[in-house]
């Protein structure tokens, strides 16, 4: 059972000032990097108080992942498909250049995949080099996942995707979504999770299969980001932040904190090594709870 959340939830972390932040991702170490929507990627150190751009400025930044072999991708709009193997301290572009890149994955054994706008996925077997297009080489891809058996699921403007052979085979798994403007893939333990733009929130039992809607309760049904993290299942929205702590069967909304409680945009969400909650906001940078998660459950 979820303990009772502290009156103010949210509170600033000194920045990006300003910045519409996309994207959030925090390595082993516990730095914590954002995507911004002008500025490129800044890095914050877990024992800072203050954000700091790295060289990749000037650049849309759309996604980003760490694999566990500490380099970091990030996707940017238009440019490309950039990596970092020295913690963000300097970036190189590869050869997925000149493309928008909206979605990564990775796997433990240092594969990825990037889900690209308008020509579908590309796979990279090792360090995000040497990127090749899959047999999906057509969409826009705004959602990718890989589950815990390394089944790989997409979600573009036809709906969800699945291949369990490394992107060789694609079948459509969309039976029951009423959306098909899918921002947001997730995985939990007996659930697969999909995040529309209008739709609100669907769950699957069996593996993409079937899909049905878990809306009761979400004021905001345009979705940007899900995330999960002891048993909470957690949403970011057009409307602000919302969780769930019985598997979506009802959703409660916090957005107390915020500059702006009533016009909070939350596009993504991420857990640091101690357990808070960091939100990437537009144009206000990133929040963090006032709280850890590990103290609520």
């Amino acid at each position: 059972m979820l303990k009772k959340l502290p009156e103010k939830l949210w509170r600033a972390t000194n920045g990006p000032f300003g910045q519409i932040v996309y994207a959030l991702a925090v390595n082993q170490n516990g730095h914590i990097f954002a995507g911004t929507h002008q500025s490129g990627v800044f890095r914050a150190k877990p024992t800072a108080g203050y954000w700091s751009q790295t060289p990749l400025a000037g650049n849309q930044i759309a996604c980003l992942k760490i694999t566990e072999q500490k380099i970091i991708l990030a996707g940017t709009r238009d440019k490309g498909l950039y990596r970092s193997i020295d913690n963000g301290s300097s970036w190189s572009l590869t050869n997925l250049n000149k493309i928008s890149v909206n979605s990564l994955a990775v796997k433990n054994d240092g594969s990825a995949y990037a889900g690209t706008k308008g020509q579908g996925i590309f796979y990279s077997k090792k360090d995000g080099t040497g990127w090749q297009q899959t047999n999906f080489k057509n969409g826009i891809i705004d959602a990718l996942l890989i589950d815990q058996f390394n089944n790989i699921f997409i979600g573009c403007e036809t709906g969800v995707w699945f291949s369990g052979d490394n992107g060789n085979n694609w079948q459509k798994r969309s039976a029951g979504l009423t959306n098909n403007d899918l921002n947001v893939l997730l995985a939990t333990e007996k659930y697969l999770w999909v995040g529309t733009f209008g739709g609100g929130i669907f769950c699957s039992a069996n593996s993409g299969e079937s899909w049905e809607e878990r809306n009761n309760g979400l004021e905001n049904k345009k979705i940007w980001t899900l995330n999960y993290y002891q048993n909470i299942l957690l949403a970011g929205t057009e409307g602000g932040f919302f969780f769930s702590v019985n598997e979506g069967k009802d959703w409660q909304k916090n957005n107390f904190g915020f500059p702006n409680p009533q016009k909070t945009k939350i596009y993504c969400l991420a857990v640091d090594e101690n357990g808070y909650l960091l939100a990437g906001t537009y144009g206000w940078g990133v929040f963090k709870t006032t709280v850890s998660l590990n103290e609520l459950s």
